[in-house]
């Protein structure tokens, strides 16, 4: 192989890495788009249990309770919350 050989095909493998590596999708969105966390839910106004949401999006992809609880006063229900989103 000639050395202009050689370079043109550097080029076309650099062009080629170029065109096909933006297609892949190799970034950190998929981090972003699943997360979780722990919220007090409260089911009356004296009791809230603590639950461990695991979001896809705004989908929610699990649901569990920790096992911690607490009786409190005045508590606001919050049963038809929006988790996820």
């Amino acid at each position: 192989m000639e050395k202009t050989e050689k370079i043109l095909l550097i080029l076309l493998i650099f062009l080629v890495l170029i065109l096909i590596i933006p297609k892949l999708n190799i970034t950190g969105k998929v981090v972003l788009d699943k997360y979780a966390y722990t919220k007090a839910i409260c089911s009356n106004s004296t009791y809230c249990e603590d639950y461990y949401i695991e979001c896809e999006g705004e989908n929610v992809a699990g649901f569990n309770p920790t096992g911690f609880a607490i009786e409190t006063v005045n508590a606001k229900e919050n049963s038809n919350e929006k988790f996820c989103g």
